[in-house]
């Protein structure tokens, strides 16, 4: 499980959590991905973070290091990004803090696990709450209060059965960020929840029997998929986001994809988004042995 860390004058800003692509080929089996390829393969999406409430401390005119760092450090990852910056309405000069923060990025975890005849069963969870709230204010627009709430949840289930040399691994993660932005006269609130999930169902060579155990108990699971023969691939991601303005809903949309690979070369792929103002689509596409056999589009969620 990797982090995005961000920090600002060394004050934690935000986190996000990378989704766990899975790239053809990347569990040793070209059929599970050809010619369906699996969530975000080709159009990897840029994480947002509202760093609204540090506003008011960044226009001081002194010098501020914003930092990006992924935990744990991998040394074959690179991360960048990009500053987004909104000007006010009225152009005038700004002053304002940042009031609250979280002092670190610890989380509250738990790992626990059972050991059976021939099966292991491994179980990690862990959450987190942080809270940002900062002001801007200038001689027009009075006071602009803005708070940022991100609750992070994640659970990975690990299930080892040496009697068919099957390993499952199911793992769930749910990221809510909410914004409220108090203004002079008017209460903003957008509400964005992403949750992404993934099973997957591996089969182990006979001869690595002996060693399973040992390497599952040590929790080396790179080394055991490099042995892995994958049969099935489940990837699910959904995204919702409400906007309020004084509490009346203004605006709402959701989307989601959900993909299933066997190996064979069954897969199909089914995506769906709508929104208030009256978009909506609906796309499926299947294929067995390499060959795409399904491949419909509707501007009409409800078939």
């Amino acid at each position: 499980m990797k982090e995005i860390l961000v920090s600002i004058d060394q004050m934690p800003a935000g986190i996000d959590w990378p989704y766990p692509v899975i790239y053809t080929g990347g569990l040793g089996h070209l059929e599970l991905w050809q010619p369906i390829a699996g969530l975000d393969t080709y159009d990897i999406p840029a994480f947002t973070l509202d760093v609204t409430p540090f506003a008011g401390m960044l226009t001081d005119g002194a010098q501020h290091e914003l930092t990006m760092e992924l935990a744990p450090s991998p040394n074959s990852w690179r991360v960048d990004g990009n500053l987004l910056i909104y000007s006010s309405k009225s152009g005038a000069q700004e002053t304002g803090a940042v009031t609250s923060h979280p002092d670190s990025f610890n989380a509250t975890a738990s790992q626990y696990g059972n050991l059976g005849f021939g099966t292991l069963n491994i179980n990690t969870q862990a959450n987190r709450t942080m809270v940002f709230k900062g002001y801007t204010e200038d001689t027009l627009m009075g006071r602009t209060t803005t708070v940022v709430r991100e609750q992070m949840e994640y659970t990975n289930a690990q299930k080892l059965n040496l009697n068919n040399y099957l390993v499952e691994v199911t793992q769930n993660q749910t990221i809510e960020m909410q914004v409220t932005t108090y203004y002079p006269n008017v209460t903003r609130e957008e509400t964005r929840t992403i949750s992404f999930s993934i099973h997957l169902e591996n089969i182990y060579p006979y001869a690595l029997k002996k060693n399973l155990i040992m390497y599952a108990v040590q929790l080396d699971i790179a080394y055991l998929a490099s042995f892995a023969l994958p049969t099935k691939s489940e990837q699910d991601y959904r995204s919702t986001t409400v906007t309020t303005t004084n509490e009346v809903p203004t605006f709402s949309s959701s989307s989601s994809e959900k993909l299933a690979a066997t190996f064979g070369g069954i897969t199909s792929d089914q995506y769906d988004s709508e929104d208030t103002i009256g978009e909506c689509s609906h796309n499926y596409v299947a294929s067995t042995a390499g060959v795409v056999t399904v491949d419909r589009f509707f501007n009409n969620c409800s078939v």
